[in-house]
């Protein structure tokens, strides 16, 4: 189903998986990736667990819940099958850990708002606010993601 804006056919980023030869865009990746089941598919997949029946029992959701989002990440190349089994491919491997960025951010909102807070205020030092910001994060990938 494709809408029509302004003269415009618009295909959603779905129907465009569904053709062949398509070349997977941001959105068709961000689409995807939306869907709870299919953000928990991925990391089952990363964390191991490898073939259909184990990733239906652990995600606990039906064999359609399934087969539609093993698809459809498989038409976007972010995993692969061989031999009966997933992996993430290169570039799933990536989103994935670009999807683990995300999940720590939204751990650590509230210290990241704190810290926005600290910065906004001209009456710290530079050196003051480096102690606050250290006091408040103790992760080392975070603290490189925001300095």
């Amino acid at each position: 189903m494709s809408n029509t804006t302004g003269g415009h056919e618009r295909v959603t980023a779905h129907q465009q998986i569904s053709k062949k030869n398509v070349a997977v865009s941001n959105l068709v990746v961000l689409e995807t990736m939306s869907d709870q089941i299919t953000m928990n598919l991925i990391n089952c997949i990363a964390k191991g667990a490898t073939n259909s029946e184990n990733l239906i029992q652990l995600l606990n959701i039906s064999p359609k819940q399934y087969y539609d989002r093993s698809s459809k990440l498989l038409k976007i190349d972010l995993i692969k099958r061989e031999n009966g089994e997933f992996y993430l491919t290169a570039f799933g491997k990536l989103v994935h850990n670009s999807q683990m960025k995300v999940a720590l951010a939204f751990k650590h909102s509230q210290k990241l708002k704190a810290i926005d807070i600290l910065r906004s205020n001209t009456e710290i030092t530079e050196h003051e606010l480096k102690r606050l910001i250290d006091s408040l994060i103790d992760d080392p990938e975070l603290m490189s993601l925001i300095t």
